[in-house]
């Protein structure tokens, strides 16, 4: 499938400012990528239209120098596993991607959420999600050998910043073009673990960890999920982890304030 330019946003975004040089020379400085949007839902959430628009903007760092070149690609086949695959192969035909963020069409999330992502640094990353359906626990699984079983909060209780994991969903994964080229094909199969939840998902973690790549959650960062509600995980003073609700799916402002995640504060 051919990369669209997506929403009608620039490819090419710049923004200048050249009163402290030496601020500027410390931002890091990503190269151009590829976002995959899985659609499911027809039309498309609001909300999440408005994430995907504010994502593709520069962060709002000052000073800064910027450059952002981002391709999108639609995949809205009942097929989940093609949908995904399709996604690393639009990547590898392009030479000039990087890296490739992956979403869903019920997600919302911070306007530099992918900025963030970018600056772990990381072969792959994945900001903290919840799943759709009560009890809202995070999208994590446990080794392959135990057929990738469905764990609870006490995955990341009590802990916060960057967590390997042995499997998760690619809600918001950030995969660098090297891992994908690495493991060269059948990036995504459905239905080969006993779990018979997000089975595309959990196949390209045993794919990339058979490569030798580590999986990473990032506590520190996450995104909502809408069913319709928004779905977000929060942490309190103690260290424990919950799911918080809102009725409020279209409202940029919630986005940009219930991303509080970090023990450091």
């Amino acid at each position: 499938m051919q990369v669209s330019d997506g929403l009608k946003i620039e490819e090419n975004i710049k923004i200048e400012n050249t009163n402290n040089t030496k601020n500027m020379e410390t931002v890091p400085k990503h190269g151009p990528g590829l976002i995959g949007v899985a659609s499911s839902t027809s039309p498309r959430y609001r909300a999440f239209d408005k994430c995907l628009i504010a994502a593709r903007k520069p962060p709002s760092r000052d000073p800064m120098v910027a450059e952002s070149g981002m391709g999108i690609t639609f995949q809205d086949s009942i097929n989940v596993a093609e949908n995904f695959n399709r996604m690393c192969e639009d990547l590898m035909e392009s030479p000039i991607y990087e890296w490739l963020w992956i979403l869903g069409d019920d997600h919302v999330f911070h306007p530099d959420l992918l900025y963030k992502l970018l600056d772990r640094d990381v072969d792959i990353i994945t900001p903290l999600c919840l799943r759709r359906h009560p009890p809202y626990t995070p999208t994590i699984n446990g080794p392959v050998e135990e057929g990738h079983p469905v764990l609870g909060w006490e995955a990341i209780d009590g802990k916060c910043g960057l967590i390997e994991v042995h499997a998760c969903g690619n809600a918001g994964m950030l995969i660098r073009r090297h891992v994908i080229a690495k493991i060269g094909g059948d990036w995504h199969r459905a239905g080969c673990h006993k779990s018979g939840l997000g089975g595309p998902d959990l196949w390209f973690c045993h794919r990339a960890r058979e490569a030798g790549y580590k999986i990473l959650i990032d506590t520190d960062n996450c995104i909502g999920h809408i069913e319709p509600q928004a779905i977000w995980p929060v942490i309190n003073q103690d260290g424990n982890w919950h799911a918080r609700i809102s009725p409020v799916m279209d409202m940029p402002k919630y986005v940009e304030t219930q991303c509080i995640t970090s023990l450091r504060g």
